[in-house]
């Protein structure tokens, strides 16, 4: 079941990456996500660099604990 679940998260995963910055942003005329995505070669800034993106690759059990302590 483990390797199923896995399994099953992986292709999530993978399926939400090109629509990742519509969740991102969901009312971008009323305010963008902060610090903005800056668009370049280096994605060094992305991912769980990126205090917002973080959040939403943070596994659900521990989302709470990432928002208590983003830093940590």
């Amino acid at each position: 079941m483990t390797t199923v679940m896995s399994g099953t998260r992986s292709d999530d995963a993978t399926r939400l990456k090109s629509h990742i910055g519509h969740y991102a942003a969901p009312h971008p005329s009323v305010s963008g996500i902060s610090p903005p995505i800056i668009a370049g070669t280096s994605r060094a800034h992305l991912g769980v660099n990126h205090p917002v993106l973080a959040g939403f690759l943070c596994p659900i059990t521990a989302v709470q604990s990432f928002m208590d302590d983003p830093v940590e």
